[in-house]
């Protein structure tokens, strides 16, 4: 069998990888050198489909399209890694780390909605599988030997009719942004090389593509699941506490003891998505109420504690939640099996609407703020929407709610059991929320009723969730 020249894709196995040995470019009078790299995601490369990735890799080396790093001098810093992963250049600019090597060039910033950036390409883009079910996945592929064909894979995986059109044309967005920055300032990639050109950018589908609605909760479905003990406590505060600010699922989790002022009975976040700063003033009273309680029954730190050691103790740890940060829909979905509401829409998806998912908790808020009839300002305070048609998006709940004849903002505080018996200084219904799994029982092993001290506890007085609002409100 004819070798390949020295330098031109020689391949050969090195443990579970297979190696190229590849020709570097030559500065004129300088001598001719080689490297030996590994090539990604060979792990089940046959010697021809090796043979025809080191080739590729070669190529691209010539080319300039792959460019190594010099060794540092002695005591310098290590090098970066010879051949950078699709994965690797895309966790480089959603950490920032690209903006704090190469500054404000081509578009390059502090990632404000870096979080949500990464989580989009990791579910939507790095998993794909551009070249067989046996080959590599996109994320492990070099920077440098994406083709046109494998960006066509990963927009072809991003299913209309699974996905809404927002969030296939947001996966675009930020994957076309990642080897724009490989083209510069990285330069794995020559310029005007990026595979996901605007033929790939989608397009809304005929027939597929419906403006679908956001579920919501109906109050009295929001006082069932809080007073329900077998589901776990830490969840029914987060989700009171979600239907209560409008938080969104990446904003709950990073709130910390020193966010909440007791004192002031303010709440204050910094939605990770966007950057900007969300707030939480006086109403529902109960939201506080149920902080301070909840204060005490997972045992975080003391309002006066030092400001370092409250920034250091989420109000929601992930220990307690019972389940792994990105489960929270399957959660909230199994939750209200156990809390037995009966509406087949909170668990069904159609063509006109979406099952129930963790981010509807976010539209129940604006919901029944709009029932409640607050001044959109005060609502967009809460959410951070910058744009009327944003907003406008949650607005179809409230007529409903209207018709219904539900009052918003029934008082969850006092619909969870541990939490009103924290408030009422009787003994304790729950032990320590480490342990919030089963049935809560106060010291006698019973249960008391929550239907009619709920029902009559509502923001508002003695309003209750299947009282008529009256008909000034506005609808």
């Amino acid at each position: 069998m004819k070798k390949t020249a020295n330098g031109g894709g020689t391949v050969e196995r090195r443990g579970k990888l297979w190696w190229v040995q590849v020709s570097l470019p030559v500065p004129v009078g300088s001598k001719a050198q080689r490297k030996r790299v590994p090539i990604t995601g060979s792990e089940n490369f046959t010697r021809s489909e090796a043979k025809r990735a080191g080739a590729k890799i070669a190529a691209d080396v010539r080319a300039g399209r792959i460019v190594f790093d010099e060794k540092p001098s002695k005591g310098g810093a290590a090098p970066t890694a010879p051949i950078m992963t699709v994965r690797q250049m895309g966790e480089a600019w959603t950490s920032g780390r690209l903006y704090k090597e190469h500054g404000a060039v081509e578009g390059l910033s502090p990632r404000k909605s870096g979080y949500v950036d990464g989580i989009t390409l990791a579910k939507h883009v790095y998993g794909v599988k551009t070249r067989g079910e046996t080959g590599p996945a996109f994320g492990d592929l070099p920077v440098a030997s994406v083709t046109v064909d494998d960006a066509r894979a990963v927009m072809g995986a991003q299913r209309p009719g699974e996905q809404a059109l927002q969030t296939r044309r947001h996966t675009y967005n930020r994957i076309r942004h990642v080897f724009d920055f490989a083209e510069f300032p990285l330069k794995l990639r020559a310029d005007g090389s990026n595979p996901f050109g605007v033929r790939l950018r989608p397009r809304k589908v005929g027939g597929v593509d419906v403006s679908k609605d956001f579920t919501y909760w109906y109050p009295s479905e929001a006082v069932t699941v809080s007073a329900r003990t077998e589901i776990p406590l830490a969840r029914r505060v987060f989700y009171a506490t979600a239907v209560a600010t409008g938080f969104d699922v990446s904003t709950l989790p990073l709130l910390t003891w020193a966010d909440y002022e007791p004192e002031h009975r303010t709440l204050h976040a910094v939605r990770p998505k966007v950057g900007k700063n969300v707030f939480v003033s006086g109403n529902p009273s109960w939201l506080f109420d149920m902080l301070d309680a909840w204060r005490e029954l997972s045992e975080a730190p003391k309002a006066d504690a030092s400001r370092e050691v409250l920034k250091a103790a989420p109000i929601f740890r992930a220990g307690v939640m019972g389940c792994r940060g990105g489960r929270e829909t399957e959660a909230l979905q199994a939750d209200m099996h156990r809390a037995e509401l009966p509406r087949a829409s909170l668990y069904e998806t159609t063509a006109t609407t979406w099952r129930m998912r963790f981010h509807d908790l976010r539209a129940t808020f604006e919901t029944w703020a709009r029932r409640a009839g607050w001044d959109q300002r005060d609502i967009d305070a809460r959410t951070g929407h910058g744009s009327p048609e944003m907003a406008a998006r949650y607005d179809r709940g409230a007529r409903s709610l209207a018709e219904l004849q539900e009052v918003p903002f029934p008082n969850l505080a006092h619909a969870i059991p541990e939490v009103r018996a924290v408030h009422q200084n009787r003994p304790r219904l729950h032990t320590p929320v480490a342990q919030s799994g089963g049935s809560a029982t106060a010291a006698s092993g019973e249960v008391s009723s929550p239907n009619v001290a709920i029902l009559q506890g509502c923001e508002g007085g003695d309003l209750n969730p299947y009282a008529n609002y009256g008909a000034s409100t506005s609808s």
